[in-house]
């Protein structure tokens, strides 16, 4: 469940999410806009429903709404999602 996860606050405290959104409310805000620019960015994308993304297309999402590079891990997610609905086998 993602309440359960564990965030970490400014103040280095372990909170819940529900915590976080309550004490942090500037962060909740980054995090749906950075979210809700996500779901724009990818309804874009011209993908048929059985078509792998191509690097490129990921390196396009995987910014945040400050237009900041994500890690590397967003090739690795990205991939895993693929193989979880078949696409590209």
């Amino acid at each position: 469940m993602i309440s359960e996860k564990i965030y970490v606050d400014s103040d280095n405290k372990k909170c819940t999410l529900y915590e976080m959104v309550k004490t942090e409310p500037e962060w909740a805000v980054n995090r749906i806009i950075a979210g809700e620019k996500a779901i724009e960015k990818l309804s874009k994308l011209e993908t048929t429903k059985h078509e792998p993304l191509s690097d490129e297309k990921i390196k396009y999402i995987a910014i945040d709404h400050f237009g900041t590079k994500l890690d590397g891990n967003d090739f690795m997610f990205a991939r895993a999602i693929e193989k979880a609905h078949g696409i590209g086998e």
